[in-house]
């Protein structure tokens, strides 16, 4: 046969593989399919006995077989690590290496095919090895350049299937992704506790199913340092959701400098990185995982929080495939902080009904029963003043028992009321009014002065032209009378007091004045519990009490208080 001849019969092949190549790039098949029948098509082209195609997996650092032909079955989908056999070389040299011996190879796979000669070449893309693409004979045959440069043009047509399919799967890993975002975003913001924000994210994680998930939250001290890691919640494909929290107290790490700036930490073995610490390793040889990604949780530049990632096998993360978990944990952010400014406003809004509710006790113990007390305690002095005998001995024990109760008293008022803004307003007690409904409020006001006389002091009530007002400004007007007629009683020392009661256009004024020994407002401490409640009950119906008193001038207690508050 003519070298003519011969060289039209190879062209002709040539050109028949090629529309063949043609045909099987536009046949839809799989990426599977396609490659196998490609590499079958270059086996025929090239007469080679078997032959493979395996594509870059930097994630196991080798070469993962994807199609064969002439190859054992269970050969498709094993790994050849970087550097070992004809495909380490032509990673390593990035174009094709022809091998008349297999067996010359040291860092072969096979021993059974030494004999074999070898071709292989790399498949580009973009200048980028994504493949690689063998070919094996057996003796005598060997392989040409001529040969290399067919397997090319072949490993030109594998590049087109492999990168069409990536982009395929990128595209529907994309679209999975876009739905998977939606749901979460939906999730979390109908979310209301922080666990279903949790699950909701970790309900994320499961869709991918590729990585176990920690969500780490903080809790800071009272400068703002973290003081306790809470791990909130966990999922993995063995053992699925778990929302049992579990603590374990904050100690600083190597790696906290990199989350606490925002930037995600991608280890591919913990057991090898020189920035993981002892207690990390510790905790992730026993669960197996040595591959892990974290994710910090920011808010307000702030770390409160960590998604941690975690594969059971030593890998590299490609900052791609955390893209969604990046995402989704702003919204974790966002959603975590906000449910936790909620539940601190209830949870203080609940603390301020429990301290309104203390003061409101607190005031009428003070304002009630203490004032009760101190008045059987002036009787009782007053009558052992006249008795004899055992009436008298019966009376000074009454009086030491009437002072002790106004000891207790004075104590669990003191111990109920908290330190608290004096301004806030204070619920009324309705059933205080009994008073109110059967003497109204002169009269109520009279009854608080019927101590005056076994106290020895003279006492004038002035209420002129009063009108009667609302039931909630009058019962302030008698609280804060009955509380500065007592203390004139007890404190002043004076022979005098003067109550007066009146309407004064829009206001109605109180004013209780004594002759007594007075005092120093100016003083801290000065004011005790009782002036307090006085200006808390005129604050809340939208009135002052002014307070005017000196060393040895007396006092004189000045109320006055909105009619439309």
């Amino acid at each position: 046969m003519s070298n003519q001849i011969k060289h039209d019969l190879e062209t002709e092949r040539e050109l028949s593989s090629i529309r063949e190549m043609l045909a099987t790039l536009a046949s839809g098949e799989d990426m599977r399919g396609t490659l196998a029948r490609i590499v079958r098509g270059a086996c025929e082209l090239l007469e080679a006995d078997d032959g493979t195609i395996g594509l870059v997996d930097a994630s196991v650092k080798g070469v993962r077989i994807e199609a064969g032909y002439r190859m054992p079955e269970d050969e498709i989908g094993t790994v050849t690590p970087f550097g070992v056999g004809i495909t380490g070389q032509v990673l390593q040299k990035s174009s094709p290496v022809i091998v008349d011996r297999y067996g010359d190879i040291e860092t072969r796979t096979r021993t059974d095919l030494d004999q074999n000669a070898v071709l292989g070449v790399p498949i580009v893309w973009e200048g980028r090895t994504i493949g690689v693409f063998g070919l094996g004979k057996a003796p005598p045959g060997r392989f040409t350049e001529t040969d290399a440069r067919r397997l090319l043009m072949f490993a030109g047509y594998a590049a087109i299937v492999i990168r069409h399919a990536q982009l395929d799967r990128q595209t529907k890993n994309a679209l999975r992704e876009l739905q998977v975002l939606y749901r979460t975003s939906r999730s979390i913001s109908s979310a209301m506790e922080i666990d279903e924000v949790v699950a909701a994210y970790l309900d994320q994680v499961a869709a991918w199913g590729r990585f176990s998930c920690s969500l780490v939250l903080y809790e800071f001290d009272e400068a703002g340092n973290k003081e306790w890691i809470v791990v909130r919640g966990q999922w993995s494909s063995e053992n699925g959701l778990s929302l049992t929290p579990w603590r374990l107290r904050h100690s600083v790490d190597p790696l906290d400098a990199v989350l606490d700036s925002g930037n995600e930490v991608m280890i591919s073995d913990v057991f090898a990185d020189p920035r993981t610490s002892e207690e990390l390793r510790s905790i992730q040889r026993e669960s197996g995982r040595p591959a892990l990604a974290m994710i910090p949780i920011m808010v307000r530049n702030r770390r409160v929080g960590t998604v941690v990632l975690a594969h059971h096998e030593a890998r590299e993360w490609e900052r791609c495939e955390l893209e969604p978990f990046r995402v989704t944990a702003n919204l974790l952010a966002s959603a975590v902080e906000s449910r936790r400014e909620h539940w601190t406003a209830v949870a203080r809004g609940r603390r301020l009904l429990v301290i309104e509710e203390r003061q409101r006790i607190a005031r009428e113990l003070h304002d009630s029963v203490s004032q009760t007390l101190f008045g059987v305690l002036l009787l009782a002095q007053s009558a052992a003043e006249d008795a004899s005998g055992s009436t008298r001995g019966k009376l000074n024990r009454l009086i030491e028992v009437s002072q002790r109760a106004l000891g207790d008293m004075r104590e669990i008022v003191r111990e109920l009321r908290p330190e608290t803004d004096s301004s806030e307003e204070h619920p009324i007690d309705r059933s205080s009014l009994i008073d109110l409904r059967n003497l109204g409020l002169i009269g109520a006001l009279r009854q608080a002065c019927l101590a005056a006389p076994a106290a020895g002091v003279e006492v004038s009530f002035q209420a002129d032209d009063y009108e009667d007002q609302d039931g909630d400004l009058e019962f302030a007007l008698l609280r804060i009378g009955q509380e500065a007629i007592s203390n004139s009683f007890r404190h002043s020392r004076g022979k005098r007091i003067e109550v007066d009661l009146r309407v004064v256009e829009g206001f109605v004024e109180l004013t209780v004045q004594d002759n007594g020994r007075g005092f120093d407002p100016s003083i801290p401490g000065a004011d005790g519990f009782g002036l307090t409640s006085m200006r808390d009950r005129a604050a809340a119906c939208g009135g002052t009490l002014e307070v005017v008193s000196s060393p040895g001038n007396g006092t004189r207690i000045h109320a006055c208080l909105s009619r439309t508050a």
